[in-house]
């Protein structure tokens, strides 16, 4: 199901965050002076399966596994180990994950015996908020480059918000776009996941909390403050939001 926010923050032209010009009606009515209205491009579809580590290889695109700062690997993390031939483990035992905060990645391009044309490794805790789950999957949308997108999220209780932060921060990234590429959808974002139920309900959650005008960013909260209203109706700080 592909992302549906109706007030999503972005930069405009001129350094000022803008939203969203959906159309969809109930978006809340925003001040011209304050936000910039664009016209955005078609989101990034999300799609949810479940878990086929042979299927992992064979991704075209760009691949993103899940390390805690521990680094406990999971099956999918340590698939991709071996089929890397310690990659994964040599990354993350480096100075350089070390450094990293919750929700940061780092990228190694090319990974041997991967498809892949980029192999990302995102710290996140096993457990998180919805918040840093979002930020992390933008995260991973912002290092992807132009790539279809593999979320190797396993049994992480927030890998539908890990994804709907990776689509929408695919979308607007798309809506910069110009040129032939101009207009054109974002590329997709797929899930893999142990339960994809759970993942799914997770997904229509989100989806509902955004049709009705809340923003599950860390930019809203900036937004939010400026027009007065209160964070504690966004959602963004729901338990149950991004499971």
């Amino acid at each position: 199901m592909p992302p549906a926010f109706l007030d999503a923050p972005r930069r405009g032209a001129k350094g000022h965050v803008g939203r969203a010009a959906t159309g969809t009606p109930g978006a809340a009515p925003i001040s011209s002076g304050e936000m910039q209205e664009t016209a955005m491009t078609t989101p990034a579809a999300i799609t949810v399966v479940e878990t086929d580590l042979d299927a992992i290889a064979s991704h075209e695109g760009t691949v993103a596994i899940l390390v805690p700062a521990e680094g406990t690997l999971d099956p999918g993390a340590r698939r991709v180990d071996r089929q890397t031939r310690g990659a994964v483990k040599r990354a993350v035992a480096s100075d350089a994950f070390a450094k990293l905060s919750d929700g940061q990645a780092m990228r190694l391009a090319f990974p041997d015996r991967l498809a892949a044309e980029a192999l990302l490794i995102l710290r996140l805790p096993r457990r998180c908020d919805a918040d840093l789950a979002l930020r992390g999957g933008a995260r991973l949308a912002q290092l992807r480059g132009d790539h279809a997108l593999l979320i190797l999220a396993g049994s992480h209780g927030r890998a539908a918000g890990i994804a709907h932060g990776a689509a929408l921060r695919g979308y607007a990234f798309a809506d910069h776009k110009t040129g032939d590429d101009a207009g054109k959808p974002a590329k997709p974002v797929t899930a893999m996941v142990a339960k994809p139920d759970a993942a799914r309900d997770g997904q229509a959650k989100i989806t509902m909390i955004a049709r009705q005008g809340r923003l599950p960013l860390p930019q809203a909260r900036k937004v939010r403050e400026k027009r007065g209203r209160s964070m504690d109706h966004t959602g963004i700080d729901d338990p149950d939001i991004g499971h």
